[in-house]
């Protein structure tokens, strides 16, 4: 195992930020220039996926230092190697800094847990200013307007749902469940109720405590969110095909 894994640095071949403070200006200046250099921001498929991550599970920072970072933090790697891999397909200039680290979290019930966390950091000014003014305070976020093609908004749909979205499965009745997505704004998830409309899939809210949550059910719905969008997350995928699958043996009659 790597020396780096679990101490909160870098990985091998990466520089902690600390050793930024003796780097010389010449290569200061270097590395400014590529975090400022145009990256293309056509609306591909893989943009889409990689602001439907950011904007879902990610954070957006600016630095005193004018250092510009995108991050994920996530307890499952698979999920931070998307979010990496997105980010290369969309320019070489975006390649992540990665590392993993023990990380102890609290939770509203009074719990702690210590899980070992994966994490992406991207250095962009591009991405940042593209990004910033569809991530607002109180987890509430936007449909970025640059994304104008289906081919990106698809990738959207599915970056959202991979890092926010929930895939369901009864207890009891087997092949009852849905896939669902959550928001304290209604109105963020209207957003995706419309886009959702195009492929045909029809949603519903529901609403507990302050949480709103676009919910899609049935096996029309279902098969056309898995067969027009899906999930990159093998986890996700893999539970919504067991959903298909008991509605296709015939255990559950969708209304």
């Amino acid at each position: 195992m790597d020396d780096n894994v679990g101490s909160g640095r870098f990985t091998k071949g990466h520089v902690s930020w600390n050793k930024g403070k003796n780097m010389p200006q010449c290569f200061r200046e270097k590395i400014s220039k590529i975090r400022t250099k145009n990256i293309p921001l056509a609306p591909t498929e893989e943009l889409g996926y990689l602001c439907g991550l950011v904007l879902g599970d990610g954070h957006l920072y600016k630095q005193k230092s004018k250092n510009y970072k995108i991050t994920l933090e996530t307890t499952r790697k698979e999920f931070r190697d998307h979010f990496a891999e997105a980010a290369l397909k969309v320019s070489p200039l975006l390649k992540s800094h990665l590392y993993e680290r023990e990380k102890t979290r609290p939770f509203p019930n009074g719990t702690t847990r210590t899980d070992v966390m994966f994490s992406a950091i991207i250095d962009s000014k591009v991405i940042y200013d593209a990004l910033r003014p569809f991530k607002q305070l109180d987890y509430c976020w936007e449909i970025p307007a640059f994304l104008n093609t289906k081919e990106a908004q698809l990738g959207f749909l599915r970056g959202i749902f991979d890092a926010e979205g929930t895939v369901f499965i009864h207890k009891e009745i087997v092949g009852l469940g849905n896939v669902s997505l959550s928001s304290k704004h209604k109105s963020t998830l209207y957003q995706i109720k419309n886009l959702l409309a195009t492929y045909g899939i029809t949603t519903h809210f529901s609403k507990a405590s302050s949480a709103w949550t676009l919910v899609i059910r049935n096996r029309k719905n279902l098969s056309l969110f898995a067969t027009r969008i899906g999930f990159k997350l093998n986890e996700k995928q893999e539970k919504l095909v067991r959903i298909l699958s008991s509605y296709r043996k015939g255990w559950w009659v969708a209304s």
